[in-house]
């Protein structure tokens, strides 16, 4: 069965679902615990970390998993970080840390960044998202951008709806004879 990743659950279960389903096996939190995360501790800066049974009365030891984390620029490389309806930090204009960000991040993109496994770093007056070394499932970064509304709107751009076009244009094709 093929398994899809949904950035939205916390990063253990997305961990434990892609182990069910890598082993054909089943098993839950109540079942497994994970120990020693090492975000560069396996072959060629892979990271690791161990599962082992609860109840280890038929199985003893665990088992240690080599894996790829995901990357915060690779995941938003297409459609960026763009948020709207955050509160802003004058005079630079970058988007502030609060209840209200974490909140607009998780609408528009189902991300779950929150202030324990990620950092929210001004540089230059740009806020970046960097994942912590503790972070089982992301690394890197991703910039946070306003969106293209607030951009203008900083800018004192004002933006109206056009009411009608100014000019038509027609072009027509005609094919080679």
């Amino acid at each position: 069965m093929p398994y899809s990743v949904d950035i939205a659950k916390p990063a253990l279960t997305l961990l434990l679902e892609e182990f069910n389903s890598e082993n054909g096996s089943s098993y839950t939190f109540d079942d497994v615990s994970f120990v020693n995360f090492k975000p560069n501790g396996g072959p060629n800066g892979l990271s690791s970390i161990g599962i082992e049974l609860k109840d280890q009365s038929v199985y003893t030891g665990q088992v240690t998993i080599y894996y790829n984390r995901m990357d915060l620029s690779y995941i938003f490389s297409l459609v960026g970080l763009f948020v709207k309806y955050v509160d802003y930090v004058v005079p630079t204009d970058r988007p502030v840390v609060n209840t209200r960000l974490l909140q607009e991040i998780a609408r528009r993109y189902r991300f779950p960044f929150n202030q324990d496994e990620f950092n929210f770093v001004d540089t230059d007056g740009v806020l970046t998202i960097i994942a912590t070394d503790t972070n089982v499932a992301f690394k890197g970064s991703v910039v946070i951008q306003p969106s293209i509304r607030d951009q203008l709107d900083m800018l004192g751009i004002s933006i109206h709806t056009a009411s009608q076009f100014i000019e038509d244009e027609i072009i027509t094709v005609y094919p080679l004879i």
